[in-house]
């Protein structure tokens, strides 16, 4: 088969990110995802030129700091016929390969949670995120509900967002799609753009509230989860809360 050519069997991971996993950044993730492919001996396909290396892509990069419970990485395999399939949980067919057995080599914190198949001609799950949802758990802040109602029903909400060049003025309200109290007030649960195209840090939102309450906010002391990641059913339209579906379901793209 001609190299520049090739075709792959494509399979989406879904696994968890938590615990003292959090304070390990993206670089360092990846090389401990390699490690664990080869220690497993899975098929991975590897890139053409001088230095090849594992085909593999995650879906939204988690900041440091942060848990995840819905992370994603996609996985690429040179096609063969011998890879009946690639997601088997048991081991009773020569040819087949477990693809979970990648937990026996992955540290505290890290697991593989579920194995999708992808189609050759489904978008690649990178660049279709859109969202994400956020936790964010403190401790000692009482009656955030009337600020959090006050974020809600402002038209705009003005924050300083820092690009890649500078930090300026930006208009945060349409990148909020939700939000709301959770577990006794002890918990904000939110709903915000992310990916490639707009993305918005929790805790710039967090700022906000805490800012209408007059007091400073405590970001160290504040937990962070990411939990499930969103794509659009419909791509020609713009994202909303009616026209998201879970990651995941890209497979049926």
């Amino acid at each position: 088969m001609n190299k520049m050519n090739r075709e792959y069997d494509r399979r989406l991971l879904k696994f968890e990110k938590i615990g003292k996993m959090k304070f390990i950044g993206h670089l360092d993730l990846l090389r401990i995802f390699q490690g664990a492919i080869r220690r497993a001996k899975l098929p991975i396909a590897y890139s053409n030129g001088f230095n090849p290396h594992q085909k593999m892509v995650f879906a939204l990069p988690l900041p440091l700091g942060m848990q995840g419970t819905s992370e994603y990485l996609e996985l690429f395999f040179d096609k063969s016929d011998k890879l009946d399939k690639l997601d088997r949980t048991d081991k009773s067919t020569k040819n087949e390969v477990d693809i979970f057995a990648l937990n026996d080599y992955l540290p505290t914190g890290l697991r593989i949670l579920e194995c999708y198949e992808i189609s050759e001609k489904t978008p690649g799950p990178a660049g279709a995120v859109k969202a994400a949802e956020y936790r964010l758990i403190f401790d000692g802040i009482q009656n955030t509900a009337p600020y959090l109602q006050q974020l809600l029903a402002s038209p705009q909400i003005i924050a300083l967002k820092k690009t890649k060049k500078a930090v300026k003025e930006t208009d945060i309200r349409p990148d909020i799609f939700a939000l709301k109290l959770e577990s006794g007030e002890t918990a904000i649960y939110m709903h915000l753009s992310a990916g490639s195209g707009r993305n918005l840090n929790p805790l710039l939102v967090a700022s906000q509230i805490f800012d209408k309450m007059g007091i400073v906010m405590p970001e160290h002391e504040i937990s962070i989860t990411r939990g499930n990641l969103f794509a659009c059913i419909n791509e020609n339209a713009e994202y909303s809360l009616e026209n998201s579906r879970f990651l995941w379901q890209i497979k049926e793209f």
